[in-house]
């Protein structure tokens, strides 16, 4: 179809395409495709751009419909599968492609080892390492923590514009999406930088989304797997920002060293909740429920008392 190469087509180009599609099934002979896109028009699934041309209103329908073509286009699926520039940029179709085909084990074999693939540097840093032990490690306590944090407050507490820029600079990297409630927005390569902590955040939710969505899959042990890795991954994503968080100069708005520690502290502190909400958002589901119980029992019969402790968060919200 031509608006899913150039985002927007001539009213003459959808209703030609209309036309070709609606011969292809016998019963809609008698169906006009004028009708058809007169339809569409009124019900608001697409907009005017310029004098001719019309394009999808919402970016969101856009993303479904691009979801829907990976169903009855397997090599356009193949496509950006495979494509290491296209992959990140495609996170919601992927997981639109998943809720509509529920029983495809072997596109999520494919999801699932292609996260194995992007997350070889993060897993091969962290694996030799107690996750417990290394987060702990990193959240210290500091004395009189409490207090301190309520003197630096007052400091901190006005932003310049300049500051907020950079929020919004921060949370567009984080991926905060508004632009399901927008306009088609064009489709950006975004190379697989293994260090990247966006491009694994982004990796993370592809690889949960696909999972909790493809749901009609018999092997137990298929299913426990890529839930443990998935897991261990983002655990592991966590521990990554955090120690990014070292690269951060707090110096402009701090006056001393045990001031710049103590912000230091909270981001460790912070970055726990983002990877549960992050983990939450991208795979919690009821069906999960079993799985997750069957592994805290796990744990607990291997005396890792401490490590289970990751999972509460996310039983509570089930």
């Amino acid at each position: 179809m031509p608006v899913f190469c150039t985002y927007s087509a001539p009213e003459l180009e959808i209703l030609n395409f209309i036309g070709d599609y609606l011969r292809q099934n016998p019963r809609n002979k008698k169906v006009s495709p004028v009708d058809v896109w007169e339809y569409l028009k009124e019900r608001g699934i697409f907009k005017k751009v310029d004098d001719d041309n019309y394009s999808f209103r919402l970016n969101g329908v856009f993303e479904y419909f691009l979801g829907y073509h990976m169903k009855v286009d397997p090599k356009f699926k193949e496509h950006v599968l495979e494509s290491d520039q296209l992959y990140i940029t495609f996170k919601n179709e992927f997981e639109i492609y998943a809720g509509l085909s529920r029983s495809d084990e072997a596109f999520l074999d494919a999801i699932f080892e292609k996260s194995k693939v992007i997350f070889e540097s993060l897993n091969t840093e962290f694996d030799t390492l107690s996750l417990d032990k290394s987060l702990n490690v990193r959240a210290r306590i500091l004395p009189n923590y409490e207090r301190k944090m309520m003197e630096l407050s007052r400091k901190t507490r006005s932003l310049t514009f300049e500051e907020l820029d950079e929020l919004d600079e921060l949370a567009n990297e984080l991926d905060i999406d508004t632009q399901t409630i927008e306009g088609v927005k064009q489709k950006q390569a975004i190379e697989l930088n293994q260090e990247d902590i966006g491009v694994l955040d982004n990796a993370l939710f592809i690889l949960g989304r696909v999972f909790r969505n493809i749901d009609e899959i018999n092997s137990e042990k298929k299913v426990k797997d890529i839930f443990n890795y998935y897991i261990k991954s983002v655990c592991q994503w966590g521990l990554r920002i955090i120690d990014t968080s070292k690269a951060i100069d707090f110096q402009t708005k701090v006056e001393t060293e045990d001031e710049i520690d103590l912000l230091y502290d909270l981001t460790q502190k912070i970055i726990p909740y983002v990877v549960q909400t992050s983990a939450s958002n991208h795979i919690l589901h009821r069906n999960l429920e079993g799985i997750i119980l069957d592994r805290i029992e796990l744990l607990k019969k291997d005396h890792f008392v401490d490590t289970s402790v990751r999972f509460v968060p996310l039983i509570s919200e089930l």
